[in-house]
């Protein structure tokens, strides 16, 4: 026992090099180079360790390149990853249709074909069919056209095969999930396309000022908008209903009806009634405050906040920076309804408000005007301009149908009054 203990006490004791000379290198010495040798047989396996890392990443990345450029150019007559859309090189097809719909709007569906290349192409088109399906397979529309025909088309153009809404403008599907199907040749190559639509059913109700903000101290109408989204005739009653007007939290105005009910509002489907509820009074003081409406409509609460700023405006500071902007059709057939949306664009890098105190619209033909909108109220409307963007102030199709029996060349004038400058703007439009 005291060896043992005696040989583990000399284990646990340190090296140390006593006064004896070395004809190679004393232990201090081997012990250095010994952690120097780890040092570097630590650096190197990391270094080692990271370039296979990098080497690692730059496999990968070069794997996902390959597996890209497979897709994008490899097996290019296969269908691309969708069921709307197909590919045969140089031609795309697809489906132009929105995934969901209010019952009531347009049903805007399209079967369209484009040609991706810069090269001019011609194919021959055959044996077209189009229907749309509902969920328990009933075939609530269906189109067919067998005869062939053969398309030119010219580099990177893009055409309707077949617009639903143009061929069926009055025609609403109900509620409801349906598939829309296409199949047709191209060449020899048979195409198949489907997607799924889902119209729905509401009733819509929805607070507005008819402004995008208030100017300081100004006093504004205050609306309920109820739009029925439905194939049946509805009926409301509206009850109780307070707006308030708050800046955190603190009241700033209010309007409060407590009424006999309004009773038996009756709409047709797709049809919408503005029911004013108020005038209501803003600050004097510019910023954002918070719109709190709560109102009964058949016994049922309803509540919503909104935010509101109340501005100053502030293009007088930036003149010419805002234009009007159209979107038209320069070219119409005889019989073809011609379409409109005016905008307002803003050059500058800032966030501009102003006021639209007149807007004309009209069409005219050798000085005699056929159609005519125009709006003409002080402070019509408050409108924010964002910087570098626009905003539709005027949609023709929201107005009425226009159609021309007569060809010619008519001249389309635009006039908008703002606050501190006029803006004017005309065009020709050909009708053949």
């Amino acid at each position: 026992m005291p060896d043992r203990k005696k040989r583990k006490k000399k284990t646990d004791e340190k090296i140390v090099s006593k006064n004896i000379n070395y004809h190679s290198r004393s232990p201090e010495k081997m012990l250095e180079e010994l952690k120097e040798k780890n040092k570097k047989l630590n650096y190197t396996k990391s270094r080692e360790r990271k370039r296979g890392l990098i080497f690692t990443g730059f496999g990968a990345i070069f794997i996902a390149l390959f597996a890209l450029i497979w897709l994008l150019f490899g097996n290019r007559t296969d269908v691309i990853s969708s069921d709307y859309i197909s590919r045969l090189d140089p031609l795309v097809f697809k489906i132009l249709a929105a995934d969901e719909l209010d019952y009531g709007e347009e049903n805007i569906i399209k079967i369209k074909v484009s040609n991706i290349t810069a090269s001019v192409h011609d194919f021959v088109f055959k044996d077209f069919r189009f229907s749309i399906v509902s969920e328990k397979g009933e075939q609530v529309y269906a189109f067919s056209y067998p005869a062939n025909l053969t398309i030119d088309m010219a580099e990177y153009e893009s055409r309707d095969v077949y617009d639903f809404l143009r061929e069926n403008p009055e025609l609403n599907i109900d509620p409801g999930t349906y598939t829309i199907h296409s199949d047709f040749y191209v060449d020899e190559h048979y195409v198949q396309l489907k997607k799924t639509l889902i119209i729905n059913e509401n009733v819509d109700m929805t607070v507005r000022l008819f402004n995008d903000f208030a100017l300081p101290g100004q006093t504004m109408p205050v609306y309920l908008s109820v739009t029925n989204h439905s194939p049946d005739l509805k009926e409301f009653n509206l009850g109780t209903y307070r707006v308030s007007l708050k800046d955190e939290g603190i009241l700033k105005s209010e309007i409060f009806k407590n009424p006999a009910v309004i009773r038996d509002i009756l709409l047709k489907p797709g049809e919408k009634l503005d029911i004013i509820l108020g005038d209501l009074a803003f600050p004097s003081e510019t910023g954002i405050y918070t719109l709190d409406i709560s109102y009964f409509m058949n016994n049922e609460l309803n509540e919503k906040k909104y935010n509101v700023s109340v501005h100053s405006i502030n293009t007088a500071a930036v003149p010419g920076m805002i234009r009007i902007l159209p979107y038209t059709l320069k070219s119409v057939r005889v019989g073809q309804a011609y379409t409109a949306e005016i905008n307002l664009a803003n050059d500058s890098g800032e966030d501009l408000y102003d006021r639209i105190k007149g807007f004309i619209f009209e069409i005219e033909l050798n000085g005699a005007v056929l159609y005519r909108y125009t709006e003409y109220q002080e402070g019509t409307v408050n409108v924010i301009l964002p910087a570098f963007s626009k905003r539709k102030i005027f949609d023709s199709t929201e107005w009425k149908e226009l159609v021309f029996q007569q060809t010619g060349i008519y001249r389309v004038n635009i006039k908008v009054v703002l606050e501190n400058e006029i803006l004017e703007y005309s065009e020709d439009l050909r009708v053949e």
